[in-house]
């Protein structure tokens, strides 16, 4: 075995302020421990330096993969105590922001099968252009970084004729074009009948992810998911 390759994570300490740690990672060092970042024995250190990535051709067998073939050297120290505080503090926010994000993404979920199991489907929709409209969202995974991204569904709150829109883009090639009823669209209408949780969480939707949704309106939607349509087939005209 060369004995300059080392397993991920060992540490080679050159230096009693500053040490060295190897990880395995892709060519582009996407997932590497950067800034500060705590170590698996939970002691916080910053990154000062990472060298390019060295190809490794028995990386499976010294803690890397067939994905990550490429060992990064960094060079760390341990955090100051007010590092490790406000490190600390910003990964739980962090946290806390991904729980939202989840949380919405699955509030996005209930709603748009609620639209595609009880939702009409108009063949000559007349939606407002004037009505608010809210993008969907949801969690994308872009080189192992989760993301909060907008969907390619649009909610419609139409006050004036009391009902609410989704509308799904479905114009690129591959997509069942024969399924829209407008350019490039599906759109679905529901009634707007007790569905006062539902536009209350569209314009909710809007604000930061550390503005948590207030429980009681995902326990209405919930509520409201089972049977919008029910005693309000007469609103929708």
């Amino acid at each position: 075995m060369n004995p300059h390759i080392t397993h991920q994570s060992e540490q080679v300490k050159p230096a009693s302020a500053t040490w060295y740690e190897y990880h395995f990672a892709d060519r582009q060092g996407h997932g590497l421990p950067h800034g500060t970042y705590k170590a698996r024995n939970g002691q916080w250190n910053v990154v000062l330096h990472r060298s390019k990535g060295r190809y490794i051709e028995e990386a499976s067998n010294l803690g890397g993969s067939m994905f990550e073939e490429y060992q990064f050297r960094l060079t760390v120290r341990a955090a100051t105590a007010a590092e490790a505080s406000a490190a600390e503090r910003e990964h739980r926010e962090v946290r806390e922001r991904l729980a939202e994000a989840k949380n919405r993404q699955r509030i996005f979920q209930i709603i748009n099968t609620t639209f595609r199991q009880f939702g009409e489907w108009p063949k000559r929709p007349a939606v407002s252009a004037r009505a608010p409209r809210f993008r969907g969202s949801f969690l994308m995974n872009i080189n192992g970084q989760l993301h909060y991204a907008s969907s390619g569904t649009s909610y419609v709150i139409d006050d004036e004729s009391n009902v609410l829109w989704s509308l799904t883009d479905n114009g690129l090639d591959g997509d069942d074009w024969s399924r829209n009823n407008l350019p490039g669209t599906i759109a679905f209408r529901l009634p707007m009948f007790r569905a006062e949780a539902v536009t209350a969480f569209l314009r909710h939707s809007e604000e930061t992810l550390s503005n948590a949704v207030p429980t009681h309106l995902i326990e209405e939607i919930e509520k409201w998911a089972l049977n919008p349509c029910s005693h309000a087939a007469n609103l929708i005209t």
